[in-house]
């Protein structure tokens, strides 16, 4: 039951770190056209 909730956690962190990640990589290229 708590390595299942656990597991959702950390599922869902992976997603928003990559989420994060692929923002920053998106802003970071729009600045450097500038």
């Amino acid at each position: 039951m708590i390595q299942d909730i656990l597991q959702a956690h950390l599922n869902y962190l992976t997603r928003l770190v990559s989420f994060t990640m692929s923002e920053a990589a998106a802003t970071k290229e729009q600045l450097d056209e500038n």
